[in-house]
C-alpha cells in the first residue's frame, strides 16, 4: 500500500504487501509464493455474488494461498431459510475447519432478506472475540459458530465449479420483511 496507508478506522496498512484481485481468472496465480494473511472477498455482479467465488474449488484455492492462521471473511447474502447460503456454508466447511457467519439479530433468525458475513480459517476462530466486537455494532447482530451454524445450515450441498450459480438476488425494496 503507497498511497493511502490508513483505513477509516485507523487500521495502518503501511509495510503490508496488498493484493487486489478481480474474480478467479485475474493473471496466471497473483498469490504464487505468498501466503495470506485475510481473503477478504467483497464482491457483486448486477447484486449478486459472482458464481464461481462460491464453489468448493473456489474456496479450496483460497484456503491454499493463506497462511496457517489467516482468515477469509466474505459477503453472502440469502433470502430467510438460507437455501443458498446453506449450500456455500458446506463448500467452506469442505476447505477449512472453522466456519462462523456474522449478521443483523433479523437475518439470523430468518425475518428479511439480507447479508451475512461468512468468517472461515483452519485454525479456531476467537469466537468469544467476534462476540464481543460484533456486540458494539449499533445494530443487533448475531454471531453464529460451529455447532449453531451446522444446525441451521444443515442438509446443505457445496456446490461445484460445474453447478455454480450466482448468489441470490435482492428483493424489490419494501419486500424484504417475511411476514
Amino acid at each position: 500500500v503507497l498511497e493511502h496507508d490508513t483505513l477509516e478506522a485507523g487500521i495502518d496498512l503501511a509495510e503490508y504487501e496488498v493484493v487486489v484481485a478481480l474474480g478467479r481468472g485475474i493473471g496466471k496465480d497473483p498469490t504464487r509464493g505468498m501466503e495470506l494473511g485475510l481473503d477478504l472477498v467483497d464482491a457483486f455482479d448486477e447484486g449478486r455474488v459472482p458464481a464461481d467465488l462460491q464453489t468448493v474449488e473456489f474456496f479450496g484455492e483460497v484456503a491454499r494461498v493463506l497462511r496457517d492462521d489467516g482468515v477469509l471473511a466474505m459477503n453472502c447474502p440469502d433470502e430467510p431459510g438460507w437455501q443458498h447460503l446453506r449450500d456455500v456454508v458446506a463448500g467452506a466447511r469442505e476447505a477449512f475447519a472453522h466456519v462462523a457467519v456474522v449478521a443483523m439479530r433479523d437475518v439470523a433468525k430468518g425475518r428479511r432478506y439480507g447479508n451475512t458475513l461468512l468468517v472461515a480459517s483452519s485454525r479456531p476462530l476467537d469466537l468469544d472475540e467476534l462476540r464481543r466486537q460484533v456486540n458494539r455494532w449499533p445494530f443487533p447482530s448475531s454471531v453464529l459458530g460451529t455447532t449453531e451454524l451446522a444446525r441451521r445450515t444443515a442438509g446443505g450441498t457445496p456446490i461445484p465449479d460445474a453447478e455454480q450459480r450466482p448468489g441470490t438476488l435482492a428483493p424489490e425494496p419494501g419486500a424484504w420483511r417475511r411476514r
